[in-house]
């Protein structure tokens, strides 16, 4: 994955580590241990530059500095990340190997929920209305509101196979 923070500096994330370009210069960032590779990137509202990894979780940066990380050990289903999203209310949605969990960084940290019926999200996406959209491994669209599941479509519904997800305004 690629992504580009609020500073300019574009994060280049693959199962060999986790890389930085500061508009001349590749670097990578041994520096950090546990992101040995990295699967997926969200950059947040507040400029916090979140890395999913394949086998330690997710890792949050700022400035450079990892300032937390969440595994299993914190309630994540599993440690293989494959998606993350916020959502207009703040919370986070983390799409696991697993299934989904839902983070919030209200007083700490921590997962809220867990939604065992939508496994392994490969896609999500966000609108500004509280919706949050994720399409997983096997196909299937799940449509989400406020920690719950809202409407499922399946690749049978229609004849296609859903492989990605994005809201338009």
């Amino acid at each position: 994955d690629v992504v580009q923070t609020n500073d300019g500096i574009l994060w280049v994330g693959s199962y060999s580590g986790l890389y930085r370009y500061n508009g001349s210069t590749f670097r990578f960032m041994d520096e950090y241990p546990g992101i040995k590779n990295v699967n997926c990137f969200y950059v947040d509202e507040e400029g916090r530059l979140w890395v999913g990894t394949n086998d330690s979780g997710i890792y949050i940066i700022i400035h450079g500095k990892i300032v937390n990380v969440l595994d299993s050990s914190d309630g994540l289903p599993s440690d293989s990340v494959r998606s993350i999203v916020q959502s207009s209310d703040g919370d986070y949605y983390i799409g696991t190997s697993s299934n989904m969990a839902v983070v919030h960084l209200k007083s700490g940290i921590g997962v809220s929920a867990q939604l065992p019926e939508i496994g392994y999200a490969q896609s999500v996406s966000a609108d500004r209305y509280g919706n949050v959209a994720a399409v997983t491994a096997d196909g299937k669209l799940y449509i989400l509101r406020e920690e719950k599941i809202c409407s499922v479509g399946s690749s049978s519904d229609s004849g296609m196979r859903y492989s990605a997800c994005a809201f338009s305004e």
